[in-house]
Order: C-alpha cells, then sequence, then structure tokens
C-alpha cells in the first residue's frame, strides 16, 4: 500500500521501464479489466437468478387475520394480512404476474396434494436487515378449481385445529436494478382450523308460543372460534333433538369470526315431556346438566345453494350442555307476569290490603311450581325522566303452577298485605299511579322451582308488572245538579257525577273531601262518602256548599253559569280518609287530584228576567239636540219577573240594564237605553224585582232615525204602544253563598208604553186677544190638554200647532216649553191668528171665526200638526200627525154699552152714537161700522159709516163713536110715532159689521146685539 505523504505518480513508473516492459505491462492491465467484465456477466446471468430463487424458496410466509366473504360455488372473496421472513440478504419486490394455484396440502398419511383453485398476489416487498422481510397484502378472488375437493377442504377446515395451503406459480424478482423472472413459487401456508367449534355455551333458551305439540324456541348462544379466520357463512340451518321430540334451528346471516360469536337462534321444538323427565333425571347427578347435540343441516348464502360450505356445515355437530338450573332461571326471567284486575283496600300508614289475580305467561319449557320463600320488594320502576327505581314496599306472594303446552304458563292470586317500606316513596308513587296512564312494579326477591321431581333453589325474580293508572279520573261527567236551598253555611249543593276509571284497579278511597275552585280559586266544598273507585264507569254522589267572600269570583261564577256559558270548575283533592284513619301516602296523592267538571247551564222554563213593566216615564227633549236622538228618560217604578231555577235564596239588591228597543216592522233595533247600576229590592216571594232610573239617555241608534220618530208617533197618536226589547240586565244580590253580581242576563221581552191618545181631550176656558200686528191676531189661550198616560213628556221648547176653522187654517198656537204631565194640563198657549188675504175661504173663515169670538159664541176649532211644530225632528212625524178637535169660547162682554138715537123732522135727520166697550187685552180702534137697527123686530134704520177720525179705545175703556147718519127705513113721521109710544128711551137690536183694528191688525167683523139701551133724542 502507498502511503499518501510518499505519492508515486504511475506515469513515473513507464518513464523508468523498458520499451518490452512497458508492452507487457499494457496487456496485463487490459487482461484484468477483461476478466472482471466476464466475471460480473457470470454473476449477474448465471448466480443473480439463483440467488433470488433461494431467497423465495428460503422464505417463510405467514398469514394472521384472513377472511372468507361472498362464497358461491365458484369463487369467494379473500381478504387478509401477513408477513414473508427470512427472505435473503437482497431488498427486492416480488411480482406475480400470473395466477397462483393454491392445493389443499400436508394432508394426512401421505394423501396427495388437492387442487383447491387460484387466486392472484399482489406484490411482496422484502428489506431491512438481513435476512429480509416484508408484509403480504391478500385482497383477491378466490376462484374454485375444484367444488369436490372445496367440499371435503372445507369439512375438515371446519373439523381440524389447523390446515396448510401450498401456493404453486411462478415469480419474478427485482433486485440491484435488475428482474430476474421465471422463478418459482411453491410456498406453504399453515392456517388454524375452527377445531370443530367445540365450545358453544346457551345463553338464554326461551319458548314461545308454536302450533299444535310444536314450541317456537329462541336459544342464544356463544360459539368459540379458535381459528384467526372469518367466514360469511348465510344462515345456518341445525337439527337437534330435546328428550325424543325433534327440533330445528336456525340462525339468519351468520358471519363466524375469529373468538365469541353470538348466534341468536330461532326455531321449534315437540317436547315429549316423559322422555324429557327421563332425560333430566338421568343427568341431575351431573349438576342437572342435559348434553345437547346440534346437528348442521344446511346452509343457505346469498347467492343460493353452495355445495362445498353446504357439506362442510352438515359435518357439523354442535355439543351442548344446557344447565336446567339456568333454564329454570331463564323461564322465570323470560316469563310475563300480568294482572287482570286488582284491588286495594284497607289503606292505612305503614301498609295495604292488596288482591289481584293475573297470569304468568312464557315460563319456558317446564312444569312447574315456583315459591317465593321470602316476601317480596315492590319497587316503582320506569319512572319519569328516566328516574331511578324507588322501593315502596314489601309483600308475600303464594306459589303459582305453570304447566300446560310449551311455554308454559298459569294464574296468579294476590291475596297479601303490602308492607310500606317509605310513605314519603309511597306518596310519590300513588300520585303518579292516580294522575298517570300507567306504571310498572318491579318484583324483586328470591324464588324455589319445583321440576322433574327436582328443587331448583337460589333462583332470582325480577319481574315487571305494567298496570293501567287511574289517568287523572279525567273527563268526569255530570249526571245530577241542584240547588236546593241555602243557609248561613252557604248555598247547598248536591250532585253526581259519572267517573271513569280506566285502570284495572278497584281502589277503596272511603270519604272523599274535594275543594270547589273556580278561576283557581276556592268556591266552595263538596264530599262523597264511601266511595269505592272500581273500574269503568263510576257513579259518585257529592254533597257540599258553596261559599266565597270574593264577590267578583262568584260574580263570574253565577254570570257564566246562569247566562248559558254553563260552568266550569276544578273539584281538587283536599283529603281522604278511610278506616277512620287518613293515611299521609293517600292523602298527598288524593290531593294532587283535579277533576274538571262541566256543568251546562240550567234549562229555562222560562226566561230568567221577564214582564217588564215601566208604569210610568218622564221625557225630557234637549233642547241643545235639535236631532231629538238622545231623550233623557226618567221612571219612577219598574218592575221585572225573576225566575230563578233554583230554590235557594237570591236577595236583588241593586239592578243595571242595558236595553234596545226594536221596531216591529223590520225587527232591527233603532234605540239604546243603559241605566247603570241603581238600587233594587225583591218581593218576600223572591219574585218581583222594583227598581227605578232616573235622567237615563234613550239614544237612537245611527241610521235609524225615521224609526225613533216612528216609535214618538205611535206614543203620541195611540192609547197604548207594546214595544220589544232585547238586552241583558245585572242584578246585584245577597246570596247565602256571598256577594254576588249576575251580569248580562239575556232579556227578550216586549214592554207596554201608555199613550197620549192623539190628546184627542183639549179644552180651551177661555181666550184673550192681546194684541196685533202686520202677522195676525194675538191672543193669549189657557189650553187644556188632558194626558191620558202615566208618562210625562218635557219638550223644552215651544211647540206649535195650527187652529182650523170651517175646514180653513186661521192661525197657529205656540205652546212655550210644553210639558204634558199625566192627567190635565193648562198651556198659555200664544194664538196668532193669520190667513192668507188671497184666500177667500180662509178670509172668510177667520172673518166668521172672529166674529163669533166677540159675540160670545163659541166656535169650533180642530188643532192640527204644524208643518214644523217643533225643533227636533223625531217629534215631528208625532206632532204633524195631530188632529184634535176643540172648542173656542168668545169673550162674553157685549161691545155696544149704550147709545143714543136722535130724530129731526125738519129738515129730516136721523143720527146715532154709541158707546162701545173695548173688551179685548189690547186697544181696539174703530173705523167704520155698517149697521141695521131694529125695535121689536122691525128694522128702521141702517147706516154705513166711516168714521171721519178712527175711534181708539183702550182696553177695558168705553169710547162714544161720533154722531153719524142713519137712513130710516120707515118714513120719519111713523118712526117718531113709534118712537113717541115707546117713551124716552128704548132698546134696539143691531146687525152690523165693524172694520176694525187690534194694534195694528186689520179685521172686519160681524156683531149682532140685542137689547141695545138708546136714549131717544126727539126734535
Amino acid at each position: 500500500m502507498v502511503k499518501a505523504s510518499h505519492p508515486i505518480a504511475l506515469g513515473n513508473i513507464g518513464k523508468n521501464l523498458t520499451p518490452r516492459r512497458r508492452k507487457m505491462l499494457v496487456i496485463c492491465c487490459g487482461v484484468s479489466v477483461l476478466f472482471l467484465i466476464i466475471f460480473a456477466l457470470v454473476a449477474v446471468f448465471a448466480i443473480g437468478p439463483a440467488i433470488a430463487q433461494a431467497a423465495i424458496n428460503g422464505s417463510t410466509m405467514n398469514l394472521g387475520a384472513t377472511s372468507i366473504t361472498s362464497p358461491s360455488n365458484t369463487s369467494f372473496q379473500l381478504q387478509g394480512t401477513g408477513t414473508v421472513t427470512n427472505a435473503g440478504f437482497l431488498n427486492a419486490q416480488l411480482n406475480f404476474p400470473d395466477p397462483v394455484s393454491v392445493y389443499w396440502t400436508n394432508r394426512d398419511s401421505g394423501v396427495p396434494d388437492l387442487l383447491l383453485g387460484t387466486l392472484s398476489l399482489s406484490q411482496v416487498s422484502v428489506g431491512g436487515a438481513i435476512p429480509k422481510s416484508g408484509s403480504v397484502n391478500l385482497a383477491t378472488t378466490f376462484n374454485i378449481a375444484d367444488q369436490s375437493n372445496m367440499g371435503a377442504f372445507a369439512t375438515y377446515m371446519i373439523h381440524a385445529p389447523s390446515f396448510s395451503w401450498l401456493l404453486s406459480g411462478t415469480a419474478s424478482a427485482s433486485a440491484l436494478g435488475l428482474t430476474f423472472n421465471n422463478l418459482k413459487l411453491n410456498k406453504v401456508v399453515t392456517l388454524g382450523g375452527f377445531a370443530g367449534l367445540t365450545k358453544v355455551n346457551i345463553k338464554s333458551f326461551s319458548p314461545t308460543a308454536g302450533q299444535g305439540n310444536s314450541t317456537s324456541i329462541a336459544v342464544e348462544t356463544v360459539i368459540s372460534n379458535p381459528s384467526n379466520i372469518t367466514i360469511e357463512m348465510g344462515s345456518l340451518f341445525f337439527k337437534f333433538k330435546l328428550g325424543t321430540g325433534d327440533g330445528t334451528l336456525s340462525s339468519q346471516n351468520v358471519t363466524m369470526s375469529s373468538g365469541d360469536n353470538d348466534l341468536m337462534m330461532q326455531g321449534s321444538v315437540n317436547i315429549a315431556t316423559d322422555a324429557l323427565t327421563a332425560q333430566v333425571q338421568s343427568s341431575s347427578t351431573s349438576n342437572n346438566v342435559i348434553p345437547l347435540s346440534v346437528q348442521g343441516d344446511h346452509v343457505e348464502s346469498k347467492s343460493g345453494h353452495i355445495g362445498w360450505l353446504n357439506q362442510g356445515i352438515q359435518s357439523l355437530t354442535l355439543n351442548i350442555n344446557m344447565n336446567l338450573t339456568d333454564i329454570a332461571q331463564n323461564s322465570i326471567t323470560g316469563s310475563s307476569l300480568s294482572l287482570s284486575s286488582t284491588s286495594i283496600d284497607q289503606a292505612t300508614e305503614n301498609s295495604l290490603h292488596l288482591v289481584g289475580a293475573g297470569f304468568v305467561t312464557n315460563a319456558g319449557v317446564l312444569d312447574a311450581t315456583l315459591s317465593f320463600p321470602d316476601p317480596i320488594s315492590v319497587y316503582w320502576t320506569a319512572r319519569p325522566e328516566g328516574a331511578p327505581d324507588l322501593q315502596i314496599g314489601t309483600m308475600t306472594l303464594s306459589n303459582v303452577t305453570v304447566s300446560g303446552p310449551a311455554p308454559k304458563s298459569g294464574s296468579i292470586n294476590l291475596d297479601t298485605t303490602m308492607k310500606i317500606s317509605d310513605t314519603t316513596a309511597m306518596g310519590q308513587f300513588a300520585t303518579f299511579m292516580i294522575n298517570g296512564d300507567a306504571f310498572s312494579w318491579k318484583l324483586v326477591g328470591g324464588a324455589t322451582a319445583q321440576a322433574f321431581g327436582l328443587s331448583f333453589t337460589g333462583l332470582t325474580l325480577s319481574k315487571i308488572v305494567n298496570l293501567k293508572g287511574f289517568g287523572g279520573l279525567r273527563n268526569p261527567s255530570v249526571t245530577s245538579f241542584n240547588l236546593p236551598d241555602s243557609d248561613a253555611t252557604g248555598i247547598h249543593v248536591v250532585t253526581g257525577a259519572a267517573i271513569n276509571n280506566p285502570s284495572t284497579i278497584t281502589i277503596n278511597m272511603g270519604n272523599m273531601n274535594f275543594d270547589m275552585q273556580f278561576n283557581n280559586q276556592s268556591v266552595g266544598s263538596l264530599t262523597a262518602q264511601n266511595v269505592i273507585m272500581a273500574p269503568g264507569t263510576n257513579n259518585v254522589n257529592m254533597d257540599g256548599r258553596l261559599k266565597s267572600s270574593n264577590s267578583q269570583l262568584l260574580s263570574s261564577m253565577m254570570t257564566q253559569f246562569l247566562t248559558g256559558g254553563g260552568l266550569n270548575v276544578n273539584v281538587l283533592g283536599n283529603s281522604v280518609s278511610t278506616n277512620g284513619q287518613q293515611p299521609s301516602w293517600l292523602n298527598s296523592a288524593f290531593r294532587t287530584l283535579s277533576l274538571p267538571i262541566s256543568l251546562p247551564s240550567p234549562k229555562l222554563t222560562q226566561p230568567l228576567v221577564s214582564g217588564l213593566s215601566i208604569p210610568a216615564m218622564t221625557l225630557q227633549m234637549n233642547s241643545q239636540d235639535p236631532s231629538g236622538g238622545n231623550i233623557a228618560t226618567s221612571a219612577p217604578v219598574v218592575t221585572t219577573n225573576f225566575n230563578s231555577p233554583f230554590p235557594f235564596h237570591i236577595g236583588i239588591t241593586g239592578v243595571a240594564t242595558n236595553l234596545q228597543f226594536i221596531d216591529q216592522a223590520s225587527g232591527q233595533p233603532f234605540a239604546n237605553i243603559n241605566l247603570p247600576m241603581g238600587p233594587a229590592s225583591i218581593d218576600s216571594a223572591g219574585k218581583v224585582v222594583t227598581t227605578s232610573f232616573s235622567q237615563q239617555y234613550l239614544t237612537v241608534i245611527p241610521g235609524q232615525e225615521a224609526q225613533l220618530a216612528n216609535f214618538l208617533k205611535q206614543i203620541t197618536i195611540s192609547n197604548s204602544v207594546t214595544i220589544p226589547v232585547k238586552g241583558t240586565v245585572s242584578a246585584s244580590a245577597n246570596t247565602d253563598a256571598g256577594s254576588v253580581t249576575i251580569s248580562g242576563i239575556p232579556l227578550s221581552d216586549s214592554v207596554t208604553i201608555s199613550g197620549l191618545s192623539g190628546l184627542s181631550s183639549v179644552t180651551i176656558p177661555s181666550s184673550s186677544v192681546v194684541g196685533g200686528d202686520s202677522n195676525g191676531l194675538q191672543l193669549t189661550v189657557p189650553t187644556q190638554i188632558q194626558n191620558p198616560s202615566s208618562n210625562t213628556l218635557q219638550f223644552n221648547s215651544d211647540v206649535f200647532v195650527d187652529l182650523a176653522a170651517n175646514g180653513q187654517k186661521v192661525g197657529t198656537a205656540r205652546m212655550p216649553n210644553l210639558v204634558l204631565q199625566p192627567g190635565s194640563n193648562t198651556i198659555m198657549s200664544a194664538v196668532t191668528l193669520f190667513v192668507d188675504p188671497n184666500n177667500a175661504a180662509a178670509v172668510t173663515a177667520l172673518r166668521k171665526s172672529l166674529s163669533a169670538y166677540m159675540m160670545g159664541q163659541t166656535t169650533p176649532i180642530t188643532l192640527v200638526g204644524n208643518a214644523n211644530p217643533t225643533i227636533y225632528r223625531s217629534l215631528q212625524p208625532a206632532l204633524q200627525s195631530l188632529n184634535v178637535g176643540s172648542n173656542f169660547p168668545g169673550q162674553t162682554k157685549p161691545l155696544v154699552q149704550s147709545g143714543t138715537l136722535s130724530l129731526q123732522l125738519l129738515p129730516p135727520a136721523l143720527q146715532t152714537t154709541l158707546n162701545i166697550l173695548n173688551p179685548l187685552e189690547a186697544p181696539l180702534t174703530l173705523q167704520r161700522i155698517t149697521t141695521s137697527i131694529s125695535v121689536n123686530g122691525k128694522v128702521i134704520a141702517t147706516a154705513d159709516h166711516a168714521l171721519a177720525s178712527p175711534l181708539i179705545i183702550q182696553v177695558g175703556q168705553v169710547g162714544t163713536t161720533e154722531k153719524f147718519d142713519l137712513t130710516p127705513v120707515l118714513s120719519l113721521i111713523d118712526i117718531q110715532v113709534a118712537l113717541k109710544a115707546l117713551g124716552g128711551t128704548l132698546t134696539v137690536d143691531t146687525v152690523s159689521s165693524i172694520q176694525n183694528m187690534v194694534g195694528s191688525f186689520q179685521n172686519i167683523v160681524d156683531y149682532n146685539q140685542n137689547g141695545i139701551p138708546i136714549q131717544l133724542k126727539l126734535f
């Protein structure tokens, strides 16, 4: 070796050599290179494949967890993982280009290998430390080459603890950048077999009802698979015998995994009891274990019948040991306990008596008698919101015998005393039982089974009993209800209720005391005696008192009840006593009971309020309201009949009313009157209510003004008016239950109102002419109007009527602030007499009327409705309809008090003067006198004289006319002779017409007067 500190250049070596030596050196170097190349080629192409093959041959392949899925007659899917070890000294990748044949190898006694099928192997990489190793991943389809071979193999695999496969095929290896093909794969892989599945345990054996002698069974088994192979089998079917009875079992969709497998098997068996008894008794010395052999029958895969898999299954025998003690326990555990009827009575603080009957079903395959040596514990289980079980007591159970066809069944008879272990817990349970729809008890304790002449002790009872609760005794219905009387303790309530108990439990509740509530507040109490609540409908009679100091509450309740809204009350449990005791647990539960009671309103044979009577009213108009649609109304007495459907005392102290007046023609309301609560009283018989009201408004409903006007018209023109009314009445009352106000009592009635009869009786005792002007002659006329009704009408404004005489309107009367009270009313009417001067008939009628008046004569007149009789629109039709006849008296004082008659023969002249009284209450001006003078029935002279100076005569004064000429009818001599015969005085009769003015009212009256004293003057 040449050290680096003394380098010698190769070039220097050649410089020291001779030419011949240099030539030999070159030849030696070339041969060495050639030799190295040849060696490398021999190593690669001759030694490399041998190295690769040796690595394959010397390696070991192991498979771990392996699964067989989707089996069919031609293939199955194979998945698995494993390792390759001892794989030489080169890192390499092994590939298998062609399917690998799988042989069942290492068979017994040198039997030749059997070809099973082919599969594809994926690449295997080896590396790491020497010797190299790698992993194997299988995910391939195993194609079956021969079903017969596969069936023989499957049988072996199921029974053997292990088996071997020979994997045979071609391989290639890649290493050092080179690939070596056409290598051989012959590798044995050993896997664990199923070893006959000898480890089988029964977890449960449960019979259910079957057909005929056949009993359906469910068997839960645990099968231990010692192999690392998982195989998808499909549905397995087995045959077995129990005693001499044939049975079948099947398990659906079975995949046998490595380790323990829970298989639920369903099937049926014909049980031969005698043979089974013999089998049991023969095995009783072996710890009560019965060996059971279950033989594979066939398998049904998803792909149908698989021959090779069926061959393997048919070879399978499962040997099972059935532990009788466990079967007896399972018979108890799997059984169902039900109670068809139950009765609870004799409840005390610490116990109750329980009687019941029921059934045990699905009690296994053994005829047995079950006994319970110690008291069993009773738990309330399946509590709301997952609350833990709560022990409520203990009780003894009688023996229960099960027999008959499997699964066995038997009856239960309870007659026991339950000792309450915790009164608080019992109270919680009883509350749930009374209010809930269902509850569950868990019965826990020890049990012993007698079967086949053997005694199986140490068994446990843990059984759920499901019972129906009382469901809160919902929806009770009232069968009777009465309030027969009352006293200081309240109104007596007597009622019956049909209460449905949905439970199968009968419970003796003893005496029940209830709190009666309305709107969640107490209004009284009820008691029911000796109540036994049986399943179904229970008729419970209750007696109690209605009383409350809450007036508003009582008022709301009675209003609802008496006005057709029915009555909804809650009857709440208050206390319960049984056998003279009040168990706290029962009382706490009873206090949670709430019975909603719905009472219909009483069926009324007559309205609660009827016979409305308003004997007298005062109607006051408001001058500020020209519509007349708001009329202040008062009535000193209003009565109505109160027809209570119950006999208890109701002392009415106040009444309020809301009424609508109804138009008979249209049936529509036209006016309202709302009367506030006012004092009222009721007669001793409790039938007639009396009240009054003052200054309450009868108000028209908008749009119904014409109907109100018609109503007032009918009152005006008719003797009486019966008007329909409807509305509501509210009454305050004192009752033995408390003070109440019953609101909204419906009223549908009619009220009769006395009418004015058209004001048909009008008397005018006198009148006074008080003036005159261009509008007419003015009079003050005391008018006596008879109001035949009991009602007062206050107009609070003037009323106008027309006056007609001889069929013609001759004036108008104004009745100031008219008030019509019942009976006679004297109204100082202001009358204005006037006519249309162009209406000759009217002018004549007025002249006649005035003439009659001045002559003291009575003139028939008619009071006729004026076109605008009042400011109130609602009263205009009524007043316009007036047509009342009366008599207008004349003034009684003669106009001509006396006079003079002067006769002069030469020159011939006949003259007169008249002394005239003004009987009016206004100045009288005489303008023209046309007269005819008679003596003893003979006209002696006439005159038509216009006064040169009108004679004005003041009120009550006498004025003397100027002397004016008379036109003699006889000769003056005859007149003179006649007058001389009469002496110095005489009386004459006149027929006159007098043109005059009263005030400034111009008129002419025809005036006739007899017996006028005349002083004679003869010349």
